[in-house]
């Protein structure tokens, strides 16, 4: 996902197709703040307007603005996951927040990594179209590669 970053602040980027324009709106506060535009760099100038009016209006009214993110996060194991947790976080010596906390770190790292042995890959004519969110298997010299949740085609945005 494509999202755009400033002062701390996460904004989405969408498209619309009646329109034929860009849009947006801050992610992940409790306010709606949008924007939008006819080409990425609009938008991006818009969102960075977006924020700084946001703030603006904040300091004016006298309210704090909500923070994206506070690095705190309520999880709900349930009894079993919990007394897992807690049960290998003593054996290993550190608290549980320190365990969760790395256990994310280390599936955020393991996602990212993706090791693909292809020696030789040739190209066919032969085109297979993917519906999004369902599997699909391509076959390159005689070897197969499964992917699951396959995006869009995104050529065209390099």
């Amino acid at each position: 996902m494509n999202v755009l970053d400033y002062k701390g602040y996460i904004g989405s980027i969408e498209t619309c197709l009646h329109k034929k324009n860009l849009y947006g709106k801050i992610l992940y506060i409790n306010d709606l703040v949008t924007f939008s535009g006819d080409t990425v760099l609009e938008l991006e100038a818009e969102f960075k307007s977006a924020v700084d009016d946001y703030l603006i209006i904040c300091e004016e009214l006298g309210a704090e603005p909500d923070k994206t993110f506070k690095g705190s996060l309520n999880v709900r194991l349930g009894n079993d996951l919990h007394r897992q947790v807690a049960y290998q976080s003593e054996r290993m010596g550190i608290k549980i927040n320190d365990f969760i906390k790395k256990a994310c770190e280390e599936k955020l790292i393991t996602r990212d990594v993706i090791n693909l042995n292809v020696t030789h890959i040739t190209r066919t004519s032969t085109t297979q179209d993917v519906v999004f969110g369902e599997e699909a298997t391509f076959s390159y010299a005689n070897k197969s590669i499964s992917a699951k949740n396959v995006d869009y085609d995104s050529k065209d945005c390099h």
